[in-house]
């Protein structure tokens, strides 16, 4: 667990370093902190029987395309959601915020797909 924390936090930092010199917004960052944070729980909800190899990536190589996609639309979603909603947060552009989401997740997800159909990446 302790491990996980250290990455995270290094994730962060590198995250925040990015924003405040470069891109002068935190939103990335806090997308990406929560997208780093989620993904051991999106991992372990849809662990296979087997479990998992200790050095294998979640491709669809190795578990499969029904797992890779449900694991990457969890974290696109989240991500996408987080971002917009710091990006624009208030109560009156939820619907707005809910659209880009939508939208993005759907253009994103389809370039997730054909990068793992054309480079099939091992690991």
């Amino acid at each position: 667990m302790n491990n996980t924390i250290f990455t995270n936090a290094l994730r962060f930092i590198g995250l925040l370093f990015l924003q405040v010199f470069v891109l002068k917004n935190i939103t990335y960052a806090s997308a990406s902190v929560l997208t780093a944070f989620i993904r051991p729980f999106v991992l372990a909800a849809l662990e296979p029987r087997g479990g998992y190899g200790v050095n294998h990536s979640p491709t669809k190589f190795r578990f499969g395309f029904n797992f890779f996609f449900s694991y990457s639309c969890i974290l696109m979603f989240a991500h996408l959601l987080v971002y917009f909603s710091m990006e624009i947060f208030t109560p009156v552009y939820l619907g707005e915020i809910f659209l880009r989401t939508v939208f993005s997740f759907l253009v994103s997800m389809i370039f997730v797909i054909i990068y793992q159909f054309l480079l099939n990446p091992r690991d």
